[in-house]
């Protein structure tokens, strides 16, 4: 499961994933999801949306990822610091021995506010 703020290229990274490069990027609406195949491997990959009043929502949905992705936009301050709300509510919410993996997309071209030294700490403070 992906999740983060809106806007940040959730859909994008899962699109990338899927090989699916030609679809059109719309804003996820609910909760939308992808099947990657790799050989016998096979991944489902939950596509969330970031606004506030979809967060409720999204919470119920925890106790079937395995791992969550949690998601920033290096170039968007607001994002990287919304992190904590998200991290909150997986401890609230989540199994404790959920797999967490922070991801910090750098967009060419936008100058970037979150250095890695800092996504780095993050991940360290909360065990990811």
């Amino acid at each position: 499961m992906v999740i983060g703020d809106s806007n940040i290229g959730k859909t994008v990274f899962i699109n990338a994933l899927t090989d699916n490069h030609e679809e059109p990027v719309v804003k996820t609406c609910g909760v939308d999801f992808k099947q990657v195949t790799r050989g016998n491997f096979r991944v489902i990959v939950w596509d969330t949306p970031g606004e506030q009043r979809f967060r409720k929502a999204i919470k119920t949905l925890y106790h079937k990822a395995t791992v969550l992705v949690l998601a920033f936009d290096s170039a968007n301050s607001e994002s990287f610091i919304n992190l904590e709300q998200w991290i909150e509510s997986i401890n609230q919410h989540a199994e404790p021995k959920l797999k967490k993996v922070l991801l910090g997309f750098i967009n060419q071209g936008k100058e970037r506010w979150v250095n890695a030294e800092d996504a780095e700490e993050l991940a360290r403070s909360h065990r990811f």
